[in-house]
């Protein structure tokens, strides 16, 4: 968050202009910071005045004597959400009416009831934000027909009407062409300092002409992200990178994640918007993954053999009964940011028997709740299926693209199984699941689809 929320206070009484700030700068550990308070005492209301200072809020508290409180009209032409509130912090059935009044009127008023509700509620307003200011640069080939320029039309227009988030698309030819241009010695110094901070064991098979690429990749896509002043990344990958035999951005992402950047695999747009979603609740990095119902112990008896209809069925049944899902994706777990790994550092392996020749990052997850989702098509809805508990991570180079798994207990799988909307999910650590409610139901007007009422 680049600076704390700005709050504009209406206190109504003649104590709530110093009372509510003090319990709330107290009990409220969110970070904040009051713009000029306005007093409001007797029946006029300075309507000039509140419309300057609200223009330049957040969020508005609106505190006090609120029982039978003419004003609402007025306050409710703040474009601003707002929390109702008296010097205790806590629900008094007294602004019951007012919220009704102000709602009545399209105001957005938030969850106040208890301090720690007003905190989720000042974190929302902060991820909120956070979304209005990001910008996503999506690297991809042309569309190749009408109807997908349309449908990219579509999602981009979503992405800014829904959530705020600009998407800048360029051609990944362009992303190429400006790795190509990168000097050795550059790219040689990313790939000291990735060694001295970042990265742990490097496998003896990948050529340092490979890793040059890699590195060379990032220093384009770094350049790009300046160019559109983004900071969220998703790169097309199969046709211009893995089908051409060149390095893919697998790597990079891992890096970038570190430096705050947001990035998706496969320029999925619908699962990176999950991510910054996500991200912008938590203040931290998330990945995304496939999301399979395969792959466990049928499939580990034979690694080398085919994969029979009659094994996946039996391996169904398995993550069924035991309600797991399994998460791999590109051979590892995923590029997963340095806040979900177990290690401190990451490998960059080489995805035998997979893809000769290609690198990924590999790590393991830590053990910890996590929460997945992805939003629909154009943003009208989100899936969100969690505490999900990390109960296992496997690693195994016979397996090819599922070599590095990790199994997630899904306490809605039956759901999961029948209304899932895609393999991507993005998943993130389950924290601050008030917040992530707030954000949704009052801030974006984004409806739950397929979970558990417990999901979030």
């Amino acid at each position: 968050m680049a600076s704390p929320v700005k709050l504009l206070l209406v206190g109504f009484g003649k104590h709530a202009k110093d009372d509510v700030p003090r319990c709330f700068d107290e009990r409220v550990p969110e970070p904040h910071q009051w713009i000029e308070p306005l007093a409001v005492e007797g029946e006029a209301f300075p309507e000039e005045t509140f419309k300057a200072r609200a223009e330049k809020a957040d969020a508005i508290l609106v505190a006090g004597d609120l029982k039978g409180l003419p004003h609402a009209a007025s306050l409710a032409r703040a474009a601003a959400p707002m929390l109702l509130a008296d010097p205790a912090l806590v629900f008094h059935p007294y602004q019951a009416p007012l919220r009704h009044q102000l709602q009545r009127r399209g105001a957005v008023v938030l969850p106040a009831d208890r301090p720690a509700s007003i905190a989720a509620s000042i974190r929302a307003v902060a991820a909120r934000r956070q979304l209005r200011l990001s910008r996503v640069l999506l690297c991809t080939a042309p569309a190749r027909n009408e109807g997908e320029q349309d449908s990219h039309k579509r999602m981009d227009a979503a992405a800014l009407e829904r959530l705020g988030v600009t998407v800048i698309r360029r051609p990944v030819g362009e992303l190429q062409q400006r790795a190509a241009r990168v000097p050795d010695e550059p790219a040689r110094e990313t790939l000291n300092h990735w060694w001295r901070t970042l990265i742990g064991n490097v496998d003896p098979h990948l050529p340092e002409a490979h890793l040059l690429d890699v590195a060379r990749l990032y220093q384009a896509e770094k350049a790009l992200l300046a160019e559109a002043r983004a900071n969220a990344l998703g790169v097309e990958e199969f046709a211009p990178f893995l089908f051409e035999h060149k390095a893919m951005p697998n790597v990079t992402y891992a890096i970038l994640k570190d430096e705050g950047i947001t990035c998706t695999e496969e320029a999925d747009l619908p699962c990176l918007l999950t991510e910054m979603l996500l991200a912008a609740v938590q203040r931290q990095q998330v990945t995304m993954s496939n999301i399979y119902t395969a792959y466990r112990d049928e499939f580990e008896r034979q690694p080398d053999g085919p994969y029979t209809p009659e094994q996946q069925r039996a391996d169904y049944e398995q993550c069924r009964q035991d309600q797991c899902a399994v998460v791999a994706h590109f051979s590892t777990a995923g590029s997963l940011p340095r806040n979900m790994m177990a290690e401190e550092r990451y490998d960059i392996v080489e995805t035998l028997p997979a893809w000769p020749g290609q690198s990924m990052v590999a790590a393991r997850p830590r053990t910890q709740p996590v929460l997945l989702a992805r939003l629909w098509e154009e943003c009208e809805r989100i899936d969100l299926f969690g505490p999900c508990d990390v109960v296992d991570a496997r690693q195994d180079p016979r397996w090819g693209w599922y070599r590095g798994r990790w199994l997630v207990r899904l306490p809605a799988f039956d759901v999961f199984a029948a209304q899932s909307i895609h393999t991507h999910y993005a998943i993130a650590p389950h924290a601050h699941p008030e917040a992530l409610e707030i954000l949704l139901r009052y801030l974006l007007k984004i409806p739950v689809g397929c979970s558990r009422q417990d999901a979030i």
